[in-house]
């Protein structure tokens, strides 16, 4: 089976101008590593954490943007939420449902009764230089960074206005599934079964069954 992923503190990124709602999963964030020594402390004790001596490990490109957990009932798209503080965030569905990447349906006739599924909002940097230029023509300031624009697009009042500067989604995980016996069964069959379903997710991930494979993923 694929390795989980490793969760680690985080912040709070709600700002009171939303109604709350709580997510039926937590949704936690990511260890990081910042070095090869890192990595391989990570590796280790993720192997000891699994109980395991060597663990399939699937290796995906971060998208920098802001993250984000949509809800699908009976295949029909309910709720997106902020991450927030993690066990609570913030219901921006009417600025998501603008997102054109985003199915209002999933593409299947045996949806799960309920998912959560965990992504990133971002802005390409093509939009993003988009936006920048239109923005200088007129003499206005320009944004600094796509990550920043992206979070900042996702918590505007104006759906029009959200859906004019093109926000776009990925999808990497998944949190609450009903019935259980529904819920992926590794990372890679996620993959495959949200992208049969419709919604954007990585296509081509690596597939590191070794450390050096994992060191070679990564740095590519």
């Amino acid at each position: 089976a694929d390795a989980a992923p490793l969760a680690a503190a985080l912040g709070d990124d709600r700002t009171g101008n939303f109604p709350s709602y709580r997510h039926r999963e937590p949704m936690l964030g990511l260890e990081k590593a910042y070095s090869d020594t890192e990595l391989r402390n990570w590796h280790r004790l993720l192997l000891a954490r699994l109980g395991r001596t060597a663990a399939t490990l699937v290796v995906e490109p971060k998208y920098d943007g802001m993250a984000i957990s949509v809800t699908y009932e009976r295949g029909q798209l309910v709720r997106a939420v902020t991450r927030g503080n993690g066990t609570e965030g913030e219901d921006i569905t009417a600025n998501v449902r603008t997102i054109h990447n985003l199915p209002a349906t999933l593409r299947t006739a045996t949806p799960p009764d309920l998912i959560e599924l965990r992504g990133e909002l971002y802005i390409s940097r093509e939009e993003f230089n988009r936006l920048n230029s239109e923005l200088e023509s007129a003499g206005e300031s320009t944004f600094a960074h796509p990550r920043n624009l992206a979070a900042g697009t996702a918590k505007l009042f104006d759906p029009a206005e959200v859906a004019a500067r093109k926000l776009e989604v990925v999808f990497y995980g998944w949190g609450a599934c009903e019935p259980a016996g529904q819920r992926p069964a590794s990372q890679r069959k996620f993959l495959a079964q949200a992208g049969a379903w419709g919604l954007p997710v990585i296509e081509r991930p690596h597939v590191a069954r070794t450390l050096a494979e994992l060191q070679t993923a990564v740095t590519e």
